[in-house]
């Protein structure tokens, strides 16, 4: 599913719609029934289904929805491993580094003991989340890219289209 958004929409979120939170640049909740119901205006589904906990905008931003259970987990997972290095997302190497963040003391540990830690503590369905949530993020990170490359960048010829339309000046 992609939400369609208004260009001015990003600068104005944080002062004009409370039924949206901002938690970064690249992460946004909202209970998506407030779109389906048109509270949210400047928002919009392409393909609405209730059961989504999640979707992308067309420039790549993630909006979780808050009307679901776990949300506030998936946000903080979130949060964390949108600040990784492609080469992290989805790597055993990643998900060490999760841990150390994660579980503050598992930081404090020694490689050996960390090792340890984590063969023992069967963390099969925290690292299947963190490899789900690692998707997400690299998804993500893809519809961006081809955001900005499809950007187009005004021209000299536009930019005096836009003076003159301005001005008030018709064809």
């Amino acid at each position: 599913m992609t939400i369609y958004l208004n260009n001015t929409f990003e600068r104005k979120v944080k002062k004009m719609n409370p039924n949206i939170s901002v938690i970064n640049e690249n992460l946004w909740a909202v209970d998506f029934e407030y779109i389906k119901q048109g509270w949210v205006k400047d928002l919009s589904f392409n393909n609405p289904k209730p059961s989504d906990y999640m979707c992308f905008t067309h420039d790549g931003k993630i909006v979780i929805n808050k009307n679901k259970p776990y949300h506030e987990d998936i946000i903080k997972y979130l949060k964390i491993i949108m600040r990784f290095k492609e080469e992290q997302l989805g790597t055993v190497q990643g998900f060490h580094f999760f841990l150390r963040i994660f579980i503050p003391k598992a930081d404090n540990l020694t490689d050996e003991a960390f090792e340890k830690f984590v063969q023992s503590s069967q963390l099969d369905a925290v690292q299947k989340q963190f490899n789900d949530i690692s998707n997400i993020e690299k998804n993500r990170r893809i519809i961006h890219a081809e955001y900005i490359k499809g950007i187009k960048k005004p021209t000299g010829i536009d930019k005096i289209k836009k003076i003159f339309k301005k001005k008030g000046v018709r064809k």
